[in-house]
């Protein structure tokens, strides 16, 4: 009853602001900053084809108050995000300190490791990483290397080939509109345990993926929260979103060492950028998975018991749980201990009728 009432008047008072106040989304993707922006390939598409979505109450107050600069919007029939990626603070101490953007200039800020949040493990893959964007303008790159580099993440690891990402459908100066694939995991962490051991199979068939599909890279999470996945609450189906917080290494064919991260248990959480890069290979990406959010003492936020809290009392489910702890704290193998997670859940799965 009450939350009729507040629509009957919410409403209302929010058409009447709209109808007062004249949305442009050019002005909010400040198009004058260009070509110290993040691009231009989508200003004439969102000019045409795009509106804010005021559907959700939560939309209109990140819509109307411009809360972390982010903004929800329709595309055709897709739900989106337009996010400017950092502060207005922040924005506004971007300045052009280069008039004349070179190559150089961009190793220069990889090298010396400014951004704080991507890291590389080698002058060897800054080169590999800047040849894939060698048809980008330097400006726009340079520009989203100094604000957040999460829009060139999207970039090498695309939806369109089956990572588990938000769509990147492009730029309009400060702006990066983005597919809005869902709820964060955090708003669904009570749904039917069967449905949320389909989000924990899924976790960490993407942890393997971010180690081993690449055809260049290995990339790294540093950042995995229930804030930073996103679930599509019809198909169950999750994206990493935030990608800004990550470690990239060259990916080797052949490979001999593997770098196992160290549990510490006077920390929830630690690890060493410089020890992930020390191997050829690392278990990082699955032991953030199993630290993070499948424990039962993963730590805040997570809820108590982790990911996989509740099960159902029929459901044996001992072994699951017992290689979930070894996975957090145990000298074995975290790529075999993996697999006999996801084994075990893809049977309870099937024995239990549930097919995605």
């Amino acid at each position: 009853m009450y939350k009729t009432v507040y629509l009957m008047v919410f409403i209302p008072l929010l058409t009447v602001f709209i109808y007062n106040f004249n949305f442009s989304l050019i002005d909010i993707c400040e198009l004058h900053t260009c070509p110290y922006c993040y691009g231009d390939n989508f200003c004439e598409e969102l000019k045409n084809n795009v509106s804010l979505n005021f559907s959700k109450i939560n939309y209109c107050i990140f819509n109307l108050i411009s809360i972390k600069n982010v903004y929800f919007g329709n595309h055709n029939s897709n739900d989106i995000v337009l996010k400017k990626l950092a502060q207005t603070y922040r924005l506004q101490t971007i300045t052009n300190e280069n008039q004349n953007i070179t190559v150089n200039h961009l190793k220069q800020i990889l090298e010396k490791d400014e951004l704080n949040q991507l890291h590389f493990c080698d002058s060897e893959v800054i080169n590999i990483f800047l040849h894939e964007f060698k048809d980008k303008s330097l400006a726009n790159l340079w520009t989203i290397l100094k604000v957040n580099p999460e829009p060139l993440m999207l970039e090498l690891f695309k939806q369109e080939d089956n990572w588990p990402t938000p769509k990147l459908y492009g730029f309009c100066g400060r702006c990066m509109v983005v597919k809005n694939d869902g709820v964060s995991l955090n708003e669904i962490i009570n749904i039917d345990w069967y449905y949320r051991a389909f989000i924990a199979l899924q976790l960490l068939d993407a942890a393997e993926k971010f180690t081993f599909a690449h055809s260049l890279f290995r990339l790294y999470l540093t950042d995995i929260s229930l804030d930073n996945v996103v679930v599509d609450k019809n198909t169950f189906l999750i994206s990493f979103i935030d990608l800004e917080h990550v470690v990239l290494k060259r990916k080797m064919f052949m490979w001999r060492s593997v770098h196992h991260t160290e549990h510490l248990h006077t920390e929830d959480y630690a690890f060493s950028v410089s020890e992930i890069c020390s191997e050829d290979i690392s278990d990082h990406n699955i032991y953030s998975i199993c630290r993070l959010i499948l424990s039962k003492d993963a730590p805040y936020p997570m809820k108590m018991n982790g990911l996989l809290h509740s099960p159902p009392s029929s459901l044996r489910t001992s072994n699951l749980f017992e290689y979930i702890e070894l996975c957090v704290d145990s000298e074995k193998s975290r790529f075999q201990l993996s697999t006999e997670i996801k084994t075990i859940i893809q049977h309870l799965l099937n024995e239990n009728g549930y097919t995605f």
